[in-house]
């Protein structure tokens, strides 16, 4: 019988250059921190996964793209800021080549792996903590300057409007 997976409580997304992949620095419930890397390809093939999950909640919404970029606006606004998981205090590294996506009516879990390291962590999400990492995730993209193909085009409207300055006035 196999160890139950354990379950990632926090998790701090940044894009690092130098490894030119997705770097998750989670804390688990006894505060040890994990550092779990993922490449582009890999969230190439996850990211959609998770929209299709997003988008089924609006299926039968009128405007569905102006109903899923006020969800994706709400949980935005209602991200709480906190201190991020140090990845200088991790106990392990690790990259995920797999990740197994379950998804139920009250969210998702995903547990990242590396069969050949015999490493697996899981990651439950809400729709609203989804959304919010998501953003995140977005956000790497953006700096990675990879192929925003993947995301939606209410998302891609909604991060190119935060990225633009908002006009100032002139007296």
């Amino acid at each position: 019988m196999t160890a139950p997976v354990q379950t990632l409580t926090r998790v701090t997304t940044e894009y690092h250059s130098v490894e030119d992949r997705v770097r998750l620095s989670g804390q688990l419930g006894d505060g040890t921190v994990t550092v779990i890397w993922m490449t582009g390809n890999l969230l190439g093939r996850l990211v959609p996964e998770l929209i299709r999950w997003l988008e089924a909640a609006g299926q039968n919404v009128p405007r569905a793209a102006v109903f899923h970029s006020f969800k994706q606006e709400r949980a935005r606004s209602q991200l709480e800021q906190q201190l991020p998981v140090k990845a200088a205090d991790a106990s392990s590294t690790w990259l995920a080549t797999a990740v197994d996506l379950r998804k139920s009516p009250t969210g998702v879990r995903l547990v990242f792996r590396n069969p050949e390291q015999a490493q697996q962590l899981a990651l439950d999400l809400a729709p609203v903590p989804l959304r919010q990492w998501l953003n995140m995730l977005l956000q790497a993209y953006t700096r990675a300057q990879w192929s925003l193909a993947v995301w939606p085009e209410w998302m891609r409207e909604q991060q190119a409007a935060m990225a633009t300055p908002a006009p100032q006035a002139l007296h």
